[in-house]
């Protein structure tokens, strides 16, 4: 480490453009070095056992979809140990390349030069002039990186290799390698990998080196994970309160006012004095089992302060990490606000026109199937940089994990960087789902199929997510919860592009999170990019609806994009950066309708969006 040279960048640029193994232009020296190492500190602002889950899902998921493709992880033994969460300082060190190759920069000479020959003097030995760094490297996408060296076969039969330049087309197909003694000529050729473990796992295939331009995007990617960065102070009271299931399901069903620590407060009390009523928003008092007001039957009144209370969700959706967790502290943080709630506050004030504008955009969410928006000011988010790729960011390349950072350690880098953010959390209506599933029959196979016409929103939220939460292996279920999932996805993609248009703001700088279980999907901003959100939430939701609406309904690839893309390709759905499924497993088709290939729905006559107006 003592002799690597070192640079400065921004933290974000550390974590999605240098972490070690990448390329890095230095522009005080005019040349590009190889990232080595980056300087930082533990963050002990991530809780080590959630990164240790995220990390593990991440990794596995990866090894699945690429047949075991990962190297330096073992999700079999990982442990929160296993890793260590450093937090970039900004301070970067990097070296060159070993064997650089360096070009001669007088344009009727151009030789190539090896600053590992013997005679290197820094000057062409054939004319003098000054080199300039070969701006061409090979690379494979099991992580090798190599100086653009010319095959062995490239020899002239009078010079050798001693006068070789490239003859540039702009095409690796086209260029060659020519002697500038003589009329020599030969292709550039092709060179398999030398990566031991690569070649045992290609079985004896050819698989070859790519040549490219040391900046090209596909030379170098960092393999990104995010997730909810909650503290223990925030989700201690609620989960370990003796009400926990009822106080996450009053969030989940809305029957519990959003921000201000609501949710927390009532833990800390252990109990609920009042709560809203599913339907028509009443306060009313959490034993009670019918409102006073509307008459709905309150689903959880029964459940509380019995001794022998009957449990109504699975372990699985009750602890820390899980999605509803996540989800009801989310909708409970001080400034975190709510679409419905807002409506009715502004009732409350008096405030006719604000009221009558928040019901008006209400009624149009619930028409495309939103039963709530939920603008979280303080959203706290963590970016973990996990390892990189080359040629590809997604399987089934080689995913490749960082280098311990010294020679003696056995610990992985994860490279963190903990921010406060906004979003918007979307939580989709679990009734109009089901009456979307039924009308496209999707509910006609399962062996208990919900009574849709007879349930209400909370009930079928309740419904909904025990399903959704069911571990069964029946093939119908599975089928029906990857569909739900999809339909999550791809709505979540449409509203992303849709609040980057209204907001005007880069899409490359949105990312999103899904919560399945909960019919949610949250579309956070970066860090440098705090205000877009907040103006949509506050002065442009009818503009998001009609978006919505009709933006994505046709893509600029048509006809190709919908009959062999699955209705989501780079003109539409896909997103430069931010997708956690990699740009699968979504379709336009769910939205509108259509038809699929390698989907779980293959024909859906009437898109989710469309429900309401057909």
């Amino acid at each position: 480490m003592e002799n690597l040279n070192s640079t400065r960048r921004s933290i974000g640029q550390v974590i999605f453009r240098h972490t070690p193994g990448s390329l890095i232009s230095i522009e005080e020296w005019g040349v590009y070095g190889r990232v080595a190492a980056i300087k930082g500190s533990p963050d002990t602002d991530v809780d080590k056992n959630i990164l240790c889950k995220k990390v593990r899902w991440f990794v596995s998921k990866w090894k699945e979809e690429s047949e075991g493709k990962v190297r330096g992880y073992d999700v079999d033994v990982m442990e929160p140990d296993s890793l260590v969460a450093i937090r970039p300082e900004g301070k970067v060190l990097w070296d060159f390349i070993p064997k650089m190759l360096l070009e001669c920069t007088n344009s009727q000479c151009k030789i190539i030069v090896s600053s590992d020959d013997s005679s290197f003097s820094g000057q062409c030995p054939r004319c003098q002039s000054k080199l300039k760094q070969f701006r061409y490297v090979w690379f494979h996408n099991c992580g090798i990186l190599l100086p653009f060296l010319p095959i062995t076969q490239v020899n002239c039969p009078k010079h050798g290799r001693k006068y070789l330049y490239l003859n540039d087309t702009g095409r690796f197909r086209s260029s060659t390698w020519r002697c500038r003694e003589c009329t020599y000529e030969r292709g550039l050729g092709m060179l398999p990998c030398i990566d031991e473990v690569c070649r045992k796992n290609r079985q004896g295939k050819g698989d070859y080196l790519r040549g490219s331009v040391w900046n090209d995007p596909w030379v170098y990617f960092t393999q990104v994970v995010t997730f909810v960065n909650l503290k223990d102070s925030q989700i201690r009271p609620v989960i370990e309160s003796s009400l926990k299931e009822e106080l996450l399901l009053s969030a989940y069903t809305g029957s519990i006012k959003a921000g201000e620590n609501n949710l927390t407060i009532k833990a800390v009390n252990d109990g609920i004095e009042k709560v809203n009523c599913v339907k028509c928003g009443k306060a009313i008092p959490v034993t009670a089992k019918f409102c006073s007001e509307c008459g709905t039957p309150q689903p959880l009144a029964a459940n509380i302060n019995q001794e022998n209370k009957k449990q109504l969700l699975p372990d699985s959706l009750i602890t820390e990490d899980s999605e509803l967790a996540t989800f009801a502290i989310l909708r409970d943080l001080q400034r975190t606000l709510s679409l419905k709630d807002e409506k009715r506050r502004h009732e409350e004030d008096k405030n006719v026109e604000k009221a009558q504008s928040l019901l008006a955009s209400q009624e149009s969410f619930a028409r495309i199937g939103v039963n709530d928006v939920l603008m979280i000011n303080d959203f706290p988010l963590t970016y973990a940089a996990v390892g990189y790729t080359r040629f590809q960011s997604k399987p089934p390349n080689w995913l490749r994990a960082f280098p311990p950072l010294n020679s003696s350690d056995t610990k992985i880098p994860i490279y963190t960087n903990c921010i406060t953010t906004e979003a918007w959390m979307i939580q989709l209506s679990a009734h109009y789902i089901l009456e979307w599933l039924e009308t496209n029959g999707l509910l006609n196979d399962l062996t208990q199929k919900p009574n849709v016409k007879g349930m209400d929103e909370s009930d079928s939220k309740i419904w909904l997510i025990s399903f959704l939460a069911n571990e069964s292996e029946d093939k119908k279920t599975l089928q029906l919860q990857h569909t739900i999932h999809e339909l999550i996805h791809s709505l979540s993609h449409i509203f992303l592009q849709s609040l980057a248009i209204e907001s005007g703001l880069d899409i490359a700088s949105f990312g999103e999170l899904l919560l399945p279980n909960v019919l949610s999907f949250i579309i956070y901003a970066g860090e440098s990019d705090v205000g877009g959100l907040s103006a949509s939430f506050n002065q442009g939701l009818s503009q998001i609806v009609d978006s919505v609406s009709e933006q994505m309904r046709s893509c600029k690839f048509d006809p190709s994009c919908s009959e062999d893309d699955d209705g989501a390709c780079v003109g539409c759905l896909h997103l430069p950066r931010g997708c956690v499924e990699f740009n699968e497993k979504l379709s336009r088709a769910y939205a509108f309708g259509g038809k699929t290939k390698s989907l779980n729905v293959k024909d859906i006559l009437v898109g989710f969006l469309d429900l309401k107006n057909k």
